[in-house]
């Protein structure tokens, strides 16, 4: 039985030390990122001042806001549909489609991919324990840190040796293994485990072995995997684009930590007295070493030693910073950080300052803006998931879902009433100024549509605009016959 502790590391150091930035993006998406703004402080500051500064803030963590605010292709479910569905099959394929719990698994999966660049979607077939003839579909993400794929020559998106980190059970023991899904040879498709040193131990840890069940149409073998990627690029993995916001959160949390302490430690006047007695205070040495000290909090007095000759005095220093300011600072440094990736200052909200508490916060017309540039890769993905989706329930369920022709459209956030208007007051300007036409209108607001499919859409609406007219039901004509005759 495979479990899910994968703790291999790939024999390629270029896969190792993708593997090893991943995960760092990874743990700033998943939570557990403490490790590494410790070690970043460690690298930028001597031991005495980092545990000066006592734990690392966690709280403001620039690369999963901004991702999170990117990745909102499915806060909405996408409609989707194939003409080749019958009536029968839709309801069908909506129960298949909840239970496999599809789009509430995507909204995860689409900031792993635009977070880690790429993920694999794992679509299987399981058995109902208590139902032999029964079963459903399952989807589940697999992140590029627990990847090692095989490609076609020139093609990187042709994945013909998929290998995934697993533990498996052996007796007793748990043991690290790759599962690999191989079709390098088509007349010799196969699922196989490997142990780390490359020992095939397939009998030990399957105890029914099956022939290779995912073939296409005339014995075709597949992968059932669907790789989803942030960018097409000429190389199998695009794990470092982006890096400069990865290494950005590093310092802004350094920053915010050194924030942190100040406010708690620096941002008021700090008192002091000197040769004076204070009730409750600790003393320690004696003669001219006498020191004193009391627990510092906003009501602290620091308090020295001095020659017993001289009189008492109390005094004070002037706040050593101004926490607005030093916010303010961090925040502009964010700010150029976004602009360095493509989201230009005029893509955050106007609240976005010192005092209103929010780090980063993108408008939604820049959000579906960013989310429409990515949208081409993730319906790629989709059309093909489902297409898949298809496909595993016809071999394993005896469906006859159609693998083809699955159409989605995609519910991105809705601009605001003024930034709506204002761009259908452009559209409207560039159709009467001949720059574009009403099919390229239809495209842009359902890019589902091919522009033979956007044609017959204009038809149709226009011919439902003559029936239904937006002043009301044309008036009847009159044929000059009354009517009791």
């Amino acid at each position: 039985m495979a479990t899910s502790a994968p703790v291999l590391i790939p024999a390629d150091p270029e896969d190792a030390a993708r593997w090893e930035h991943t995960r760092i993006r990874r743990r700033m998406l998943e939570g557990p990122w403490e490790q590494d703004i410790s070690q970043r402080l460690n690298e930028k500051l001597t031991p005495g001042r980092t545990y000066n500064l006592g734990k690392p803030v966690q709280s403001l963590n620039l690369f999963a806001s901004t991702v999170r605010q990117l990745a909102v292709q499915y806060d909405s479910s996408p409609t989707v549909n194939n003409p080749d569905l019958s009536e029968a099959q839709q309801v069908e394929w909506a129960t298949m489609m909840g239970q496999a719990h599809l789009w509430a698994i995507m909204q995860r999966a689409s900031e792993s991919v635009i977070g880690l660049r790429e993920t694999f979607l794992q679509v299987s077939w399981v058995a109902d324990p208590l139902n032999p003839d029964g079963g459903q579909v399952v989807v589940a993400p697999l992140t590029p840190d627990t990847v090692v794929t095989e490609t076609r020559p020139g093609d990187p998106d042709c994945v013909l040796v998929l290998k995934a980190a697993r533990c498996y059970t052996v007796g007793d023991k748990v043991i690290p293994a790759w599962a690999v899904w191989d079709i390098k040879d088509p007349s010799s498709p196969h699922f196989r485990v490997e142990d780390a040193s490359g020992k095939v131990i397939t009998e030990q840890v399957v105890t029914d072995p099956q022939p290779w069940p995912y073939l296409k149409e005339g014995g075709v073998p597949y992968l059932p995997f669907v790789k989803y990627r942030a960018q097409d690029t000429a190389e199998p993995w695009d794990a470092y684009a982006l890096s400069e916001l990865v290494h950005a959160a590093l310092d802004t949390a350094i920053l915010w930590t050194a924030w942190a302490k100040c406010v708690l430690d620096a941002s008021w006047s700090q008192r002091w007295v000197i040769d004076l007695m204070l009730q409750g205070m600790s003393i320690s040495g004696s003669g001219a070493a006498v020191t004193g000290s009391v627990e510092t909090d906003p009501t602290s007095i620091l308090v020295f030693s001095s020659r017993g000759d001289k009189p008492g005095s109390v005094g004070q220093y002037t706040t050593p910073v101004d926490p607005a300011a030093m916010a303010l600072s961090i925040l502009t440094f964010q700010s150029s950080v976004l602009s360095n990736i493509g989201i230009h200052p005029a893509d955050l909200e106007a609240s976005t300052s010192a005092q209103s508490g929010v780090a980063i916060q993108l408008k939604r017309s820049s959000q579906r803006r960013l989310a429409m540039r990515m949208l081409p890769q993730f319906r790629a993905g989709d059309t093909a998931l489902l297409g898949l989706m298809a496909r595993i329930s016809n071999t394993f369920g005896e469906t006859s879902y159609p693998t083809e022709g699955w159409e989605l459209t995609y519910h991105l956030p809705e601009a605001t009433v003024d930034e709506f208007i204002a761009e259908l007051d452009r559209d409207e300007r560039m159709v009467r100024l001949g720059f574009i036409s009403k099919l390229d209108l239809m495209m842009k607001y359902r890019p589902e549509l091919s522009r033979d499919g956007a044609r017959a859409a204009l038809l149709e609406v226009a011919r439902d605009n003559a029936d239904f007219p937006l002043d009301g039901p044309a008036p009847l004509q009159s044929t000059g016959v009354t009517p009791n005759e």
